[in-house]
């Protein structure tokens, strides 16, 4: 008798907490069943409750916002409503430094320098930004405003961490371009890989991608044979026979020599007789 008296007294203080409470309201207000409302209590809790966490809000500074940003492993092409998104913390405003900027360089300044900022913080979240983003959600400035600005960094050799860039997606100039560009004007991989946000890996992986385009377009294969041989896609293809026009003659002088000693070890290492 006092075992079920106990048991029924946990069944009550069960019913109490706001699990059961949410659940009861699923369940009377929608007409979900038992099932569904305790999955939809689960699925709230994942979504809102980090944002909830007395640590997380005490992690947020003046001057910080929390945004939901695409997670960094969302494939291109995939639509937005289907992707999983993250809650991120950027800062807008960093105070005295962000102020400074702006009383000495002007506001174009300091909304470039925060978008440095921003895209850099969500990345190292796990997460991408896109210019829509801080058109829209962050800034609230014109979307061509974002894109100009945008441009301007890129043209002064800033890496920026965007959606469309990480994925190549659309004709912005791309991460493993801006890899390939500093590599040409002789940087290391250590170097290029703090610059841009790759592991070495990665960065190896790329520049070994560029040299073979480079050697198959001097064998006089065409852009859709080289996309195929090495799977990649025929835009990039391109732009990495561009890169090559464009630093044939001013990239540094180690880089050529480097490229002429990759493309004879290729030509070996494919010819028949090794294969033989």
């Amino acid at each position: 008798m006092k075992r079920k008296q106990e048991k029924e007294r946990y069944d009550r203080l069960s019913f109490k907490t706001l699990d059961r409470q949410f659940q009861q309201e699923a369940i009377d207000g929608l007409s979900c069943s038992p099932l569904e409302a305790k999955a939809l209590t689960a699925i709230v809790k994942e979504v809102y409750f980090p944002l909830l966490e007395e640590k997380t809000i005490e992690n947020i500074r003046p001057g910080q916002i929390v945004v939901q940003v695409i997670d960094l492993n969302e494939p291109p092409g995939k639509p937005i409503k289907k992707c999983l998104f993250k809650s991120v913390i950027l800062t807008i405003d960093s105070g005295q430094s962000d102020l400074k900027i702006r009383q000495e360089e002007g506001i174009p300044a300091l909304r470039r320098e925060r978008i440095k900022r921003v895209t850099k913080e969500a990345f190292k979240q796990g997460t991408l930004l896109t210019a829509e983003d801080m058109a829209y959600k962050i800034f609230s400035v014109g979307y061509r405003t974002i894109i100009r600005d945008l441009d301007i960094l890129r043209k002064r050799g800033e890496h920026i961490p965007l959606r469309s860039t990480q994925k190549d997606i659309g004709r912005t100039t791309t991460h493993k371009e801006q890899i390939v560009k500093l590599w040409l004007e002789g940087n290391e991989p250590d170097y290029i890989s703090k610059a841009t946000n790759h592991s070495v890996d990665a960065v190896s992986r790329y520049l070994q991608s560029f040299k073979r385009v480079v050697a198959l377009t001097l064998e006089g294969k065409d852009k859709t044979s080289i996309a195929f041989l090495l799977s990649i896609s025929k835009p990039l293809v391109t732009r990495y026979q561009e890169l090559f026009v464009r630093y044939e003659d001013v990239a540094l002088h180690t880089r050529i020599q480097e490229m002429a000693s990759f493309f004879k070890k290729l030509r070996v290492s494919e010819s028949p007789e090794v294969i033989a």
